[in-house]
């Protein structure tokens, strides 16, 4: 990968993992209702589950899904009734209950939550078709992206350097 094209990726993942969407939505409330160190959990799994379907993506998962046009078509489908799903019970929701404590998404559901993610779908999907030259691509180059794409997610929650992702 050329400086150019890291410094693209780069600029891509950063711009995908801070733009509003359904994660940010579901980390930022995690936070809110528990706290930030209880709420961890919730954005280091949406790191792991996005890194993990960017791969499956890498690996050539997106192309089955782009592929298959009533495939595509039903994502399209769930995808944005579940957007019209998740804007009806917020819209909906009435003030929260202060007797009530809140249970704050973990690891593990916050992982799962990213392969139902209409936004982490297209953001793994462009990035595969974009950014990797199936031809030539080899394994290792494909898990380096996941890896990078979670150390980037990561690194915009915790404001780290990006420069270590992209060795030699």
């Amino acid at each position: 990968m050329t400086a150019d094209q890291a410094i693209a990726y780069m600029t891509f993942a950063l711009i995908g993992a801070v733009t509003p969407g359904p994660s940010n939505v579901m980390i930022s409330a995690t936070g809110s209702a528990v706290g930030f160190v209880r709420g961890l959990p919730c954005a280091l799994g949406a790191a792991i589950g996005m890194a993990s379907l960017l791969f499956g993506a890498a690996l050539g998962l997106g192309q089955i899904v782009v592929a298959q046009p009533m495939l595509l078509n039903t994502m399209n489908v769930a995808g944005s009734a579940f957007m019209l799903w998740l804007a009806w019970k917020i819209a909906t929701a009435g003030p929260g209950s202060e007797t009530q404590r809140a249970r704050p998404v973990g690891l593990i559901g916050a992982a799962v939550f990213q392969w139902a993610n209409p936004k982490g779908w297209l953001v793994a999907v462009s990035a595969a078709g974009t950014y990797l030259q199936l031809r030539r691509i080899k394994f290792e180059k494909n898990l380096r992206l996941a890896l990078c794409k979670l150390r980037l997610r990561n690194d915009a929650i915790q404001s780290h350097s990006y420069s270590s992702c992209f060795g030699p």
